[in-house]
C-alpha cells in the first residue's frame, strides 16, 4: 500500500505524543504501507516546523524535529510529480499533496485538511482522515 501523508498529520505525529498521526506513523515505520514524499511535500513539512507556534510547541523537545525529518528523507518514497493540478481551488499548497499521490500511485492521501476532505477521492485516491485510515487497519486485522 502506498500513502501520503499530509503535512498537518505529521506534524501532529511529532508535536502530540499519542493518537492516530502518531499510531500511522507506528504502522509506516512497522512496513504496513509505504510513506510517499516529493520535493515540495518535503519542503512544506520543513517550513511548518519553523512556524513560531509550532516551535512554541516543541521547547521542551527541540532534537525531536532533525530526527523525524531525517527519518522521512532515508525511509520515503521519493516521487517527482510531472502534473500541475489545480484540483483545490481555497488552498494551493493542497494541490502538492494531489501532485504527490499521484505521481507516486498512493491508495491513500491522509488529512485533517478539509479543502481536501470534501474531495473524498481523487483519482483514485481515498482522501481520508487519519481516524478514518487507523479504522482501516483495525477491520482488516479483525477479519
Amino acid at each position: 500500500m502506498r500513502v501520503v501523508l499530509d503535512t498537518n498529520v505529521l506534524i501532529s505525529a511529532v508535536l502530540v505524543k499519542s493518537g492516530n498521526p502518531v499510531q500511522i506513523i507506528k504502522m509506516w515505520q512497522a512496513g504496513l504501507f509505504d510513506l510517499l514524499l516529493s520535493p515540495a511535500t518535503y519542503e512544506e513539512i520543513e517550513r511548518v516546523f519553523t512556524y513560531p507556534k509550532i516551535q512554541k510547541r516543541l521547547q521542551a523537545q527541540p532534537d525531536r524535529v532533525p530526527g523525524f525529518l531525517e527519518l522521512l528523507r532515508t525511509n520515503g518514497i521519493w516521487v517527482e510529480p510531472t502534473v500541475q493540478l489545480k484540483a483545490v481551488k481555497n488552498d494551493e499548497s493542497d494541490n502538492r499533496q494531489l501532485e504527490t499521490a499521484v505521481a507516486g500511485k498512493a491508495d491513500y492521501l491522509i488529512t485533517g485538511d478539509d479543502h481536501l476532505l470534501t474531495l473524498g477521492t481523487y483519482a483514485g485516491i481515498g482522501i481520508v482522515t487519519p481516524a478514518a485510515f487507523v479504522l482501516l487497519f483495525e477491520v482488516h486485522d479483525s477479519e
